[in-house]
């Protein structure tokens, strides 16, 4: 779906698309599948707390871990940005995921990160041109919103936002990043020529050889785990535009390690949800609702993309799911029309509708899925599936706040079979993911986390030689 074209339904059965933690490698990995029944024993319950007790409590100890963790100072108008954070109770110094983003150009430099700006000013095909001045923003049109109320101490410049769900820049740092650095070290920055994004598409078998060829998707652990083949992005996306250049483009979602988008948070999260049923009172079974994205159907290729082997497994367990499609989409008349016959839908449904159960699953659609946080905050125990990285994902623990589950599903009964028969376990899981998302994921924290990478890259744009 194209942010420009259609705004997403913010209802339970809409698509938006969702996050996953990931193993700590330099490849990209799946979920490994724990031993839960031990692992979740022994789960740290106070990590919130620890996240937050570790917070600078002062504006000297903010910018004395900043200097020590970066080996910089902090960017002009960081003092601005730490009272606006203190008054919104957001946190100070945990922001790996803003550095980790921008670490590549801090390496080129700051003429360098101009420059490439300026290349996308001039090619910035399918993305929202924003430009913000005297601490106002235009045109980023759905994304002005959030905007401004992130840009209190942020300087006049532009940024460029994917209008796209899924990632933009295929770019590799462990491969591509060392030939980028020589070429620009070896040369002066005039006298580069300038270059251009060279945009490019892929669909079908053109799309998942390049994503196997540049995403290394499988886990170390689990060498035979292909996502390649369970997952609708990687085989027939509904959209894809790429570049193989290393440019600033701020996007919703990647898949770390073989794209470079730098994160922001989705404005599909820039909402206020509460609510819930009595823990007890809630059904046993695992809720979902949803249409048939996550790629282009067409002449039954849907059969592999992972919302239809959802259904195809879920099927045989009726005493632990209920789940759904509510309509066919992204395809032509006749193959809508198959897959309607092929896959029972049924009427939408409010999202309240998920308040009566005690578990939900939260699987990719086109790319992320928009609704995690909702789910969190319903207090509903969320079982997650994956391969996208969003900009949270340093902070949210898994089987602490959720349950990872595996992208071919292999995982799930399982895992649903575990809450049942662990119930106060199960119960604490979702109260800590609910706990967590009021604290953490909430409109504040969005805001202060945008406003300080936007600091960021001024101080790239503007001060950084």
């Amino acid at each position: 779906m194209d942010i420009n074209t259609q705004q997403r339904s913010l209802d339970f059965s809409s698509d938006n698309t969702d996050y996953r933690p990931r193993t700590e490698s330099s490849g990209i990995t799946v979920n490994i599948a724990e031993n839960y029944s031990d692992t979740s024993g022994s789960v740290n319950i106070t990590a919130l707390d620890a996240l937050l007790s570790r917070q600078s409590r002062t504006l000297d100890d903010a910018k004395h871990k900043y200097r020590l963790k970066l080996k910089r100072s902090p960017p002009k108008g960081y003092a601005e940005w730490f009272n606006n954070a203190q008054q919104k109770r957001c946190i100070i110094d945990d922001y790996d995921m803003i550095w980790e983003d921008l670490a590549p150009y801090h390496q080129l430099g700051g003429d360098e990160f101009r420059r490439r700006m300026a290349i996308l000013k001039e090619n910035a095909t399918q993305t929202f041109q924003v430009k913000i001045k005297n601490g106002l923003p235009s045109g980023g049109e759905v994304w002005d919103i959030l905007l401004k109320n992130s840009i209190k101490s942020v300087p006049n410049m532009n940024i460029y936002i994917n209008s796209l769900d899924e990632p933009r820049i295929l770019f590799n740092m462990d491969r591509d990043g060392p030939a980028i650095m020589t070429n620009t070290i070896s040369k002066k920055i005039r006298d580069i020529v300038d270059e251009k994004p060279n945009w490019f598409t892929a669909a079908g078998q053109a799309h998942l050889d390049l994503m196997k060829d540049l995403c290394h998707l499988h886990s170390p652990l689990q060498p035979l785990q292909q996502p390649h083949e369970f997952h609708g992005y990687l085989q027939w996306p509904m959209s894809s535009l790429y570049s193989r250049n290393l440019l600033p483009i701020i996007s919703q979602a990647r898949i770390s390690n073989c794209f470079r988008d730098i994160l922001i948070p989705s404005i599909y999260y820039y909402y206020t949800y509460a609510g819930g049923y009595p823990w007890q009172n809630r059904l046993p079974k695992a809720y979902w609702r949803g249409s048939t994205t996550g790629g282009w159907n067409q002449n039954g290729n849907w059969k592999t993309s992972h919302r239809f082997r959802l259904m195809t497994l879920v099927s045989h367990r009726p005493d632990l799911y209920n789940v759904a499609f509510t309509k066919a989409v992204q395809c032509h008349s006749n193959d809508c029309l198959k897959l309607s016959k092929e896959y029972k839908t049924v009427s939408h449904e409010s999202f309240e509708t998920v308040y009566k159960y005690k578990y939900a699953l939260d699987v990719d659609g086109n790319t992320f899925s928009g609704r995690f946080f909702r789910l969190l905050e319903s207090q509903t125990l969320v079982f997650k599936a994956t391969i996208f990285d969003e900009f949270f994902q340093r902070w949210i623990v898994p089987w602490e706040h959720y349950i990872p589950i595996e992208m071919d599903f292999s995982d799930l009964d399982q895992k649903i079979e575990w809450a049942k028969n662990n119930d106060d376990k199960a119960r604490r899981i979702a109260e800590n993911g609910r706990r967590f998302a009021e604290r953490i994921l909430n409109k504040p924290q969005m805001e202060c986390y945008t406003e300080l990478l936007l600091l960021e890259m001024a101080h790239l744009m503007h001060n950084m030689q």
